[in-house]
């Protein structure tokens, strides 16, 4: 268990979701993930391109918007946009590596701001938005995605949910429900005095 609290008349469990589907299949986003690996399939696509620099070269050509992904595999998966930690932990390299990119067409980008012109501040929010998209599915790749359990204080489940990548926003959402059941105090026991012997 994560997190356990009790809320007004409930008792909030956020546990691990051992089961969640790959965020990459299960929500809209704005960038594609384009990935090789020998032995693991990533991201959204297969990386057409053999080389970093046939890649970068397309996406110039395009006008895309794009960041790099790196991938460690060492106990596990992680993914960042940035090696700055990996080659920390890792500075030969060994463990680590560039996997592919994450990138949306110009087209695209300026389709979802309702824009004419690819700006530099535009390229910023699309930018940030790339970065955001892979740490849900960096969060996924580690297994850090939870879900909720709320029960009433007898034990009886009132309501769950699965599928977050942020501990707070799951809080929120139990939070939430709990919020919409009538409040009414019960107490776990109570203790009934019995006959004088």
């Amino acid at each position: 268990m994560i997190h356990e609290e009790r809320y007004r008349d409930c008792v909030i469990r956020v546990v691990a979701d051992e089961t969640a589907e790959d965020p990459r299949e299960m929500q809209d986003h704005l960038g594609t993930m384009s990935c090789r690996h020998d032995h693991y399939d990533l991201g959204d696509e297969k990386a057409p391109w053999d080389t970093r620099k046939d890649a970068e070269r397309y996406f110039e050509k395009e006008g895309a918007v794009w960041l790099p992904l790196y991938l460690m595999d060492h106990s596990g998966l992680t993914m960042s946009t940035s090696c700055s930690m990996f080659r920390a932990c890792d500075s030969h390299g060994w463990d680590w590596g560039l996997v592919g990119f994450i990138w949306v067409s110009k087209e695209k980008a300026l389709a979802e701001y309702g824009k004419k012109r690819m700006t530099k501040a535009l390229r910023g929010k699309v930018e940030d938005i790339l970065c955001a998209e892979v740490e849900i599915y960096d969060t996924w790749l580690q297994g850090g995605f939870v879900g909720y359990i709320v029960e009433d204080v007898e034990g009886e489940m009132l309501d769950s949910c699965w599928g977050y990548a942020d501990l707070e926003h799951c809080l929120r959402e139990a939070r939430a429900f709990a919020d919409s059941q009538p409040y009414q105090e019960k107490l776990p026991f109570q203790f009934v005095e019995g006959p004088a012997a």
